[in-house]
């Protein structure tokens, strides 16, 4: 495993758009007065998001309930193995106002200690501890009980980052698969594509709003923000449902 210092804890808004390859290549030309590669440029994800058995923890999300909670586990290895170098992260969203903040818990070890802790509770020495990653866990496992692998997902990313302000961070994903069976890190990347050809999904993260110069930009190229999340439209098009179809639906935990 790497010998650096991790960030345990997020805080930030996560502004995402969906747009085509062209828009891409014009954006980057763009930026390169602005922004800068990040300290890992070109990076392979390959996710894995544990839910109950019945899906309730993404059907939460979908209908705003709680704090919009997601839990997987991601390895930046571009062959994982029950070895490679696995982050469990915990996400949830809350509201101020209209806008929506972002925070992220992540614990860290390797691909077969994490799925222990997840679905079993047995934290062993191979876990880097973080108690509020823990805190944040436990409610889970307590609220849905029973938390399994559900969902693989695997795109390549390009990063970016503020020159001016290192904390501004720009991300591309592209070539995004999903699959529903045979859910783990180490089975390769077969899968289905979660976006139409050429669809990338790029995120901005910042602590703020959009600096002036990139509002500018996006105006020009008619760019407008939108939900978007990969584990949501990987369900939804692996069971043929709408969100309104979820929300149709009564919970099934008490």
């Amino acid at each position: 495993m790497l010998n650096e210092t991790i960030q345990k804890e997020f805080q930030r808004k996560e502004i995402k758009y969906l747009i085509e390859a062209d828009t891409f290549e014009q954006l980057q030309k763009e930026f390169q007065d602005y922004l800068t590669p990040d300290r890992f440029t070109h990076s392979s994800i390959t996710n894995i998001y544990f839910d109950n058995p019945d899906f309730q923890l993404i059907k939460d999300s979908i209908n705003h309930r709680h704090a919009s909670e997601k839990i997987r586990m991601r390895t930046y290895d571009p062959k994982p193995t029950q070895k490679s170098q696995a982050f469990l992260e915990i996400k949830k969203k809350e509201y101020q106002g209209e806008q929506e903040i972002g925070y992220k818990y992540r614990l860290t070890s390797t691909p077969l200690s994490l799925c222990n802790y997840v679905q079993q509770g047995i934290m062993d020495n191979n876990i880097k501890q973080d108690d509020r990653a823990n805190h944040e866990l436990a409610i889970l496992r307590e609220r849905y009980r029973k938390l399994v692998p559900k969902m693989f997902i695997h795109y390549e990313r390009f990063s970016l980052k503020g020159i001016e302000n290192p904390k501004l961070r720009v991300t591309f994903d592209r070539n995004v698969i999903y699959r529903h069976e045979n859910v783990n890190l180490t089975s390769g990347f077969n899968g289905y594509p979660l976006l139409k050809n050429n669809q990338i999904v790029m995120e901005v993260k910042v602590k703020n709003g959009l600096p002036a110069w990139m509002e500018k930009i996006f105006h020009k190229h008619q760019l407008i923000s939108q939900s978007f999340s990969k584990y949501t439209t990987a369900y939804l098009k692996a069971y043929g449902l709408t969100p309104e179809d979820i929300r149709e639906e009564p919970t099934s935990i008490a």
